[in-house]
């Protein structure tokens, strides 16, 4: 459970928000929820994959689909981030239970994001054997579980928040 106390620790105490001046404008998107939850789609495509070559132990696999998802990932939060949460923050008029509500949103989805990228390395760099398939799966399964819990509050919650000014 070192990975989910990494994941935990990781994201409390910093504030990742981009920095921007205040004369930058930001401007809606009316196709940038569905492209996200397309993005979403393709997660859900790259972890399925990768638990598949896991439990068919084709783990030279892996390390390709492994960086796979890490690239779809890292391109989906730079979305959110630029484009979402800069938006929502400086353009919609938000009470301040729901500014702290998107501010906490922004701040847990970067941890979840550098506990993906460690578990990417770690794993592309020592690729599982069949002694360690068991703990890769455990842990790509509790990734993959707080991804698919993240995705159903962003689309159901978040992404309501995204309107015109």
């Amino acid at each position: 459970m070192g990975f989910l106390t990494s994941l935990i620790g990781s994201a409390r105490g910093r504030d990742d928000a981009p920095k921007f001046r205040a004369d930058e404008a930001i401007a809606y998107d009316p196709d940038l929820i569905a492209h996200l939850k397309e993005e979403h789609r393709e997660l859900v495509t790259a972890f399925t994959a990768i638990k598949m070559a896991a439990s068919e132990c084709r783990f030279q696999e892996l390390p390709v689909l492994l960086l796979g998802l890490k690239q779809t990932f890292q391109t989906h939060i730079m979305q959110e981030n630029v484009k979402l949460y800069l938006y929502v923050q400086r353009c919609c008029a938000l009470d301040a239970a729901t500014s702290d509500f998107v501010f906490e949103l922004r701040r847990d989805m970067n941890g979840i994001a550098r506990t993906l990228v460690k578990f990417v390395n770690a794993h592309t760099a020592t690729v599982p054997t069949f002694d360690t398939i068991g703990m890769f799966k455990a842990e790509l399964d509790l990734i993959c579980s707080l991804l698919l819990r993240r995705v159903h509050l962003e689309e159901n919650r978040l992404y309501t928040l995204y309107k015109p000014a």
